[in-house]
């Protein structure tokens, strides 16, 4: 697991943000997404699990369920019932506890190892009693039902799992970058209170952040075509970041989550900032070049005007990264390039 990385000590700045913005929570999107999802999947359970109760019950009640059957498949059945109520009341606790507590956590695991459990055993009667198919028909073809089932659920369960922990990483590397975009923003609003050494040295620390971070997230990567589907952006603009190439920090932020659309509304706000005189040329030619560059990395479609502008003011350190991450695959170099730069920082 990523391990926490320290903040430069600057906390007696005046103008340090001290409260987040209305954009960074819009930002954490993802998580309310997945709340619903979970929410969504819950309810999907409880109907699902009312469902196959009120089958099992039917088969149980059936006449011809009680006739001879090589296997108990219908004392399976009753432990098949009472497991669907416990997972209909799990549904419940967990539709109303947040954040769930540890024992309701371990009550899951037992249940978890129970109703695996269960599948296997299912699975077992089900492929020995092919005799019971003439005698206990209806008991039969609901425990093949059941036993089909129990192996999709396995499959869907493991899946998720995947999901799962890859979308909390994600979530855990998307809170680290924050945070270090975060200090270099502040870094820049409080530079007229620094002198020249400690803003060097505050700089010099949070790219040593970036770059370890930069080591973390390619050790995690490595491997996992999963991931790096996920995280390559994120690392191509912490690379972008640490040689200097993008030295926005909102923009290396929305380039890490891969959010096109945030970056051509704030390239539009640019715009007009730029009319009304309340951005100067300079700062509105540099931002508009790495957004523009975020925006082709991300596979955006440029117009004829925005590659001129391009081409006209891009600097000797963004034509290079552009040159050696001409895609997402060439990490090394690019990687290469931002050590070359953070050598250069300290010196």
């Amino acid at each position: 697991m990523l391990e926490k990385l320290q903040p430069p000590e600057w906390e007696r700045l005046s103008c340090r943000h001290t409260q987040p913005q209305g954009k960074q929570t819009q930002e954490n999107r993802p998580e309310a997404q997945a709340e619903a999802i979970r929410g969504q999947g819950q309810g999907t359970v409880f109907v699902l699990g009312l469902g196959a109760v009120g089958l099992q019950v039917f088969v149980l009640l059936r006449p011809q369920s009680s006739r001879y059957c090589s296997q108990p498949l219908l004392t399976n059945l009753v432990g098949s019932i009472v497991l669907t109520f416990f997972a209909i009341g799990l549904t419940v606790l967990l539709t109303q506890l947040e954040p769930v507590p540890a024992a309701l956590k371990a009550l899951l695991s037992v249940f978890g190892v129970g109703s695996f459990g269960e599948g296997v055993c299912t699975v077992v009667l089900t492929v020995l009693a092919t005799d019971c198919e003439k005698t206990t028909p209806e008991l039969y073809y609901l425990s093949v039902l059941l036993s089909v089932g129990s192996l999709m659920s396995t499959e869907i369960k493991m899946a998720s799992r995947g999901k799962m922990e890859t979308s909390k990483l994600k979530q855990n590397l998307e809170e680290q970058l924050d945070r270090l975009m975060q200090q270099l923003q502040d870094l820049e609003e409080c530079r007229d209170e620094l002198d020249t050494d400690e803003y060097e040295e505050t700089k010099k620390e949070t790219l040593e952040q970036l770059s370890e971070f930069n080591d973390s997230l390619k050790k995690i990567m490595s491997g996992n075509m999963t991931l790096v589907d996920e995280l390559s952006g994120m690392q191509l603009a912490i690379q972008a970041a640490i040689s200097q190439a993008f030295k926005t920090p909102e923009v290396i932020r929305l380039f890490a989550k891969k959010q096109p659309g945030q970056l051509r509304t704030r390239l539009a706000e640019m715009d007009r900032d730029l009319m009304v005189g309340k951005l100067e040329r300079d700062l509105y030619t540099q931002q508009k070049v790495e957004i523009l560059t975020a925006l082709r990395k991300l596979g955006e479609k440029l117009t004829a005007d925005d590659e001129a502008f391009l081409s006209a003011n891009a600097g000797a350190v963004l034509s290079q990264f552009e040159k050696v991450s001409s895609d997402l695959g060439s990490g090394d170099k690019v990687l290469a390039l931002a050590s070359c730069e953070v050598e250069k920082a300290k010196k």
